[in-house]
């Protein structure tokens, strides 16, 4: 009989089996992950993504959400241009899975647009710049937000903590950005 916590040569191999399985499993998700992800260019640094996105965009607008449809469209009201025609609204639609979708809860944006040609283009990626000011967290430089919290008490209190850090040196690129954004706008 073995003492407890001993582990016989059986269980041994099945964990080897267990974790190849795992292992397998844990393979499959992620090519699936990436074949569903966003094709996003790479686009350097964040001052580079920044001049890059400026240059690139037709439309460029400090906006709050003001009506969002079942069809995937959705409304802005344009609070500041910085780029592009002045105007009041504009509408756009979620058309592939790598569109910005806003929700209700997020409603101011910074946002940037490459093409208007016409409705259907005149669309936000979230590989670019655009991005909310309830989640500032730019998803093209490297700069995801840290992973959920833990369900242990003091790693989900320094989790906590992390977040707070890192949210509050988003939203501190974003007010940067903002300002860049009306530096170049009036010339300077």
């Amino acid at each position: 009989m073995l003492a407890r916590g001993a582990l016989s040569p059986l269980h041994g191999r099945y964990d080897q089996q267990y974790d190849l399985r795992l292992v397998f499993v844990l393979a499959t998700l992620t090519n699936f992950q990436i074949a569903l992800a966003c094709d996003c260019k790479e686009q350097g640094g964040l001052k580079e993504a920044q001049k890059s996105n400026y240059e690139d965009s037709e439309l460029i607008f400090m906006g709050r959400v003001i009506e969002l449809n079942d069809d995937g469209t959705f409304k802005f009201e344009i609070l500041e241009t910085f780029k592009g025609s002045e105007r009041k609204y504009i509408e756009l639609k979620q058309t592939h899975l790598c569109s910005i979708l806003p929700s209700e809860d997020e409603e101011y944006w910074l946002v940037y647009i490459d093409d208007l040609k016409n409705k259907e283009s005149a669309i936000t990626s979230s590989c670019g710049l655009s991005r909310s000011f309830r989640y500032p967290y730019l998803m093209n430089v490297n700069d995801l937000p840290p992973p959920p919290p833990s369900t242990d008490a003091f790693l989900q209190l320094e989790s906590e903590i992390m977040m707070s850090e890192h949210r509050t040196k988003s939203l501190e690129i974003l007010k940067g950005e903002i300002e860049q954004l009306r530096k170049w706008k009036s010339g300077k």
